[in-house]
């Protein structure tokens, strides 16, 4: 087995499957940013009012 096969060879339920495993990452990664974010204006908040 290669592990060095281009995607064009690949099926389309593969190439389906890894652009959805793809967007799926970035989705989660983008909420945590939106989450740290949100901790971060927050804590900022906080400071401020003490």
């Amino acid at each position: 087995m290669r592990a060095s096969v281009s995607i064009g060879c690949m099926p389309s339920s593969v190439r389906s499957l890894l652009s959805w495993v793809g967007t799926s990452i970035l989705e989660v990664t983008f909420r945590l940013l939106v989450v740290f974010l949100l901790m971060m204006f927050q804590h900022l908040v906080v400071f401020q009012e003490v």
